[in-house]
């Protein structure tokens, strides 16, 4: 193995760790003490060889991220019903009137 294959194997391990342990919080309902995944420094161009596994990472990661959005929507908002769109920030085009 190259120091890449290595190097980018225990990366994604860590990754994968990580997402093990946002699961359980997820399940436990309380994401709050999981701290933010800190990508290391310096990791080379992702050798071929890790693809793969880099590939089913990427796929837990974003199944992971599915469920938390379906959670989150699950969460009443309050005033939900009588929300209003957001009034439209853009300038209005002048308009010039012809006096004769």
């Amino acid at each position: 193995m190259t120091p890449e294959h290595e190097q980018w194997m225990k990366a994604l391990d860590e990754i994968r760790a990580h997402l093990d342990d946002l699961r359980r919080a997820v399940a436990a309902g309380d994401v709050s003490d999981v701290p933010a995944f800190e990508v290391p420094n310096g990791l080379p161009p992702l050798p071929l060889s890790c693809a793969e596994h880099a590939r089913v990472v990427a796929r837990e990661q974003s199944e992971l991220q599915d469920e938390l959005r379906r959670q989150l929507a699950e969460i009443p908002l309050p005033n939900r019903a009588t929300r209003r769109p957001r009034p439209d920030t853009r300038a209005a085009t002048p308009r010039f009137e012809r006096r004769a």
